[in-house]
């Protein structure tokens, strides 16, 4: 037989093919199932033979989270068990020169997260004030007319 990149080629006894890899070989090719392993992709030997056929399936089943999943089968279950809530969004906009808004935002409460987003650019809020169910910001009064957009959770 000849020498192959990783090891030696052999045939056992009953002429199946087998691969003898050296120390360094090894550790490499392990340390790679560890790795993949470590992805949630199943990783284990699998020695075949030439008359073998080796199929795979993809569907490894729902994780539970305490087992470093998500439980879950779809995005809006798993952010659920894992208490991530989805970000909502509201928008209006602002005319030339004035110096407040309120948008309404159903489900805001005074600890939600806050990103605003201007369309134009320098025209940003100098103030915000989230409340249960709307969003208030003062601007300076020296801008031109924008769209905002308020994302939240």
């Amino acid at each position: 037989m000849r020498e192959d990149k990783g090891g030696k080629m052999n045939k056992d006894s009953n002429g199946i093919l087998e691969t003898r890899l050296s120390r360094k070989d090894f550790l490499r090719k392990a340390l790679a199932g560890i790795v993949f392993t470590a992805a949630g992709i199943a990783a284990a030997p699998v020695w075949v033979s030439s008359a073998a056929t080796v199929s795979f399936n993809d569907n490894l089943g729902i994780l539970p989270v305490g087992a470093g999943g998500t439980g879950a089968s779809n995005a809006a279950a798993a952010r659920n068990n894992l208490g991530i809530e989805e970000w909502k969004e509201a928008e209006s906009s602002i005319g030339t020169n004035a110096t407040s808004l309120t948008i309404s935002c159903p489900g805001m409460t005074s600890s939600s997260t806050v990103e605003v987003y201007s369309g134009v650019w320098g025209v940003i809020p100098l103030s915000v004030t989230a409340s249960n169910g709307s969003i208030t910001m003062t601007f300076s009064g020296a801008h031109a007319a924008a769209g905002i957009k308020v994302r939240y959770r």
